[in-house]
């Protein structure tokens, strides 16, 4: 190649300038590029001669290296999304079948006839199809038929999604056993006897006995007497037989026998003569089994050493007796451990028919425990066939089981194990048996005994006071009472007083008995014991309708003759001249603590004009004591009295004597300390009463009235 001369070479779509000099070097000038050979093509020259033959093509170069990645194209744009369905709903709904409908997020995709799943857990689920959805609503957008549910109950918590489609059906299961036999057909009208057939035959007549004379034909002459045949050989087995029939390998082919089956040659009666061997191959033995395992008598729980002699008896319905099958007896028993090992104390063997008997003697000590507890079976083994069957257990477990107080039989509402503090005084409404009002201290202790172990008796019955000895009188013995039997006593009634009680009081009695097991020798530890209490937390308020007008002057004497208009001892709220109610002083208006008031006292209908409706209430509720130290309760809108009526009046109270307040009113205040008594409780226990009066006598419009008096201090 001549100098400086320059020619372009193309590789790879890449360009190159190639120039060579005169020393004939090749210069590239162009970026860096692997030329493994390079072939320069000058500017053509003359031709010179034409060369001896061609030479060889030379070798194919090495391929070039592959060039750089090119830059990343620019994103295509973002597809359409897809169909949505997995959701949730707070929809409160209970598992069950039908139709259900629930809210889910809007914009799903779910359409009618899809099979949809609604679960709480994978314990509780509904599947239904699709009935409609509203892609738009915000509410109760999803209605879903469901007909399949697992688990129950109402829940709010769901997920909601497609439910997989249901997969091929499986193959068919297998054929179930066959049915129980049907009921036998009902019998077939009964077909003519051999004489009517004989008799409608052509030419019979006669009666039965023509009948069977015609049967008979002429009797023949006597035969001769045969010769006496020789002794046959013997008919029992002596050797074993194999059963050998090569054709029937494996096959029964005589009754119970298979091919090189072993028939032995004696059993348990000797050597076999071929009826036996035919009875064992051919005759199918029955099960036996035991129908019934009982005692002559049971032994119960006792304070002294107990011991009988049982029969027991027990039936074997023995089907296989017919063959020739007998049964053998044998009675067992453990003491102490019914899964442990059973001894013999009995037995009847080669037994025909379907029972037998056993006799023991059962013994157990005084008070027994479960060490001693005998347990008696009868094992029954069928002889031919050797089938043995055991009974059930007969168990002699002494159990003892403590008497126990309980309600009198006139106090049915009463818990069943309890006692009842029957107040003697009926006292006023709103009292009870353990709500008392103050002096009500009277009562009647009422119960019963039940006592539950025939051979362990009572010992002492105690009754403890609220001061934590017996009351007067007890303990008690009753060691004879339902002795040697288990039985209830009739009603216990026993009077107690506590006197005159006063408010707060509580008052506790409690009842104890003793028995042999746990006698009164160690009193810490009854038989039973039941408690009862009342708390002193009633005072009396009381309406009066009287035509006596007392004012501030009248003394106590005077007031307590107003007063027992109606005593305590009639019914309360029946009389039409006095209303009287025994009002608790805990929080019965919800106010401050315990000097709360609310009462309601109503005039009776039939209620006589001209009368004065008086109020006896309680000083307590005001915080009076001898007439003095109390809340003010004159005067209008008086912070610490309401006295309203059913017609929704208001009432002013002012002092009789003109003291206070002295505008208009409907109420004199005639004392704020009258000490008053109710006469069923005596007459020392008194309560100090604030006496309200009507200013002026009632008229037709009171009757039916019904007043409130509430304390509102606050």
């Amino acid at each position: 190649m001549s100098a400086d001369k320059k020619v372009v070479v193309s590789q790879n779509n890449t360009t190159v300038k190639v120039s060579t000099n005169s020393t004939s070097q090749v210069k590239v000038e162009s970026p860096a590029v692997t030329i493994a050979k390079l072939s320069v093509k000058g500017i053509q020259g003359d031709q010179g001669p034409k060369g001896p033959g061609g030479g060889a093509t030379g070798p194919t170069g090495a391929a070039g290296a592959t060039g750089p990645t090119g830059a990343q194209g620019a994103t295509g744009p973002t597809g359409a999304a897809g169909d949505r369905y997995v959701t949730t709903s707070s929809t409160e709904l209970e598992i069950g079948t039908g139709s259900k409908t629930l809210t889910i997020p809007t914009g799903l995709a779910y359409s009618a006839a899809q099979s949809v799943i609604i679960a709480n857990n994978a314990s509780r689920s509904m599947e239904g199809k699709v009935t409609s959805y509203d892609p738009n609503a915000q509410s109760d957008n999803l209605v879903v038929n469901v007909t399949t549910v697992t688990g129950s109950g109402t829940y709010t918590s769901w997920d909601v999604n497609l439910a997989g489609a249901p997969g091929p059906a499986g193959s068919d299961g297998a054929d179930g056993a066959d049915g129980a036999t049907g009921p036998t057909g009902a019998e077939g009208p009964a077909g003519n006897s051999a004489y009517e057939v004989w008799l409608a035959q052509p030419g019979n007549s006669g009666n039965e006995q023509a009948y069977l004379d015609s049967l008979k034909g002429a009797t023949g002459p006597t035969g001769a007497a045969g010769a006496t045949g020789p002794t046959g050989p013997t008919e029992t087995l002596q050797n074993d037989i194999t059963v050998y029939v090569p054709d029937a390998t494996g096959e029964y082919i005589f009754g119970k026998l298979k091919h090189n089956d072993v028939i032995g040659a004696t059993d348990a009666n000797g050597n076999k003569s071929a009826l036996d061997i035919i009875k064992e191959v051919l005759l199918e033995l029955g099960s036996i089994s035991i129908s019934s395992f009982t005692r002559s008598t049971n032994i119960g729980y006792s304070s002294s050493a107990e011991s009988a002699n049982v029969t027991f008896t027990c039936n074997c319905t023995n089907v296989n007796s017919s063959q020739g099958s007998t049964v053998s007896y044998s009675f067992q028993k453990n003491i102490g451990n019914e899964n442990g090992t059973y001894t013999e104390f009995a037995s009847k063997d080669n037994v025909s028919g379907d029972s037998a008997t056993g006799v023991e003697t059962i013994s157990f000590t005084a008070f027994p425990d479960s060490d001693e507890f005998v347990y008696v079976k009868c094992v029954v083994t069928e002889d031919t066939t050797g089938q043995v069957v055991t009974s059930d257990l007969l168990a002699f477990e002494p159990t003892y089981a403590k008497p126990r107080i309980i309600r009198s039989s006139i106090n049915s509402s009463d818990s069943f194990y309890s006692i009842r503090l029957d107040r003697v005084d009926l006292g006023g409404q709103s009292e009870s048996n353990i709500n008392r009002q103050v002096h009500n201290g009277k009562s009647n202790i009422e119960f019963r005994i039940d006592k539950n172990t025939a051979l362990v008796d009572l010992d002492e019955l105690h009754i403890i006071g609220p001061d934590g000895n017996n009351i007067s009188g007890y303990p008690v013995d009753i060691s004879s009472l339902l002795s040697g039997t288990t039985n209830i006593s009739s009603n216990y009634s026993v009077a107690v007083d506590d006197g005159d009680v006063s408010l707060d009081d509580i008052k506790t009695y409690e009842v104890r008995i003793y028995d042999e097991e746990n006698p009164a020798s160690t009193p810490s530890t009854t038989a039973d014991d039941q408690d009862a209490t009342y708390t002193v937390n009633r005072l009396p308020v009381k309406m009066v309708a009287s035509s006596t007008a007392l004012t501030h002057t009248a003394n106590d004497t005077q007031f307590q003759t107003v007063f027992d208009v109606q005593n305590a001892s009639t019914a309360r709220g029946s009389s039409s001249d006095t209303r009287y109610v025994a009002e608790t002083t805990v929080n019965s208006a919800g106010s401050d603590s315990t000097d709360d008031l609310v009462v309601d006292l109503e005039c009776d209908t039939t209620f006589t004009s001209g009368k004065y409706i008086y109020f006896f209430i309680p000083a307590h509720y005001f915080g009076y004591s001898g007439g003095s130290g109390g809340e003010t309760i004159v005067g209008l809108g008086n912070a610490n009295i309401d006295l309203t009526d059913s017609d929704n009046n208001s009432y002013v109270l002012k002092n009789s004597d003109g003291t206070g307040y002295t505008g208009n009113a409907d109420f004199f205040v005639l004392s704020y300390d009258a000490n008053i008594y109710v006469s069923e409780f005596g007459t020392t226990g008194t309560t100090e009463m604030i006496v309200l009066r009507l200013i002026n006598s009632m008229g037709a419009s009171n009757n039916g009235l019904t007043f409130t008096i509430d304390n509102t201090e606050l």
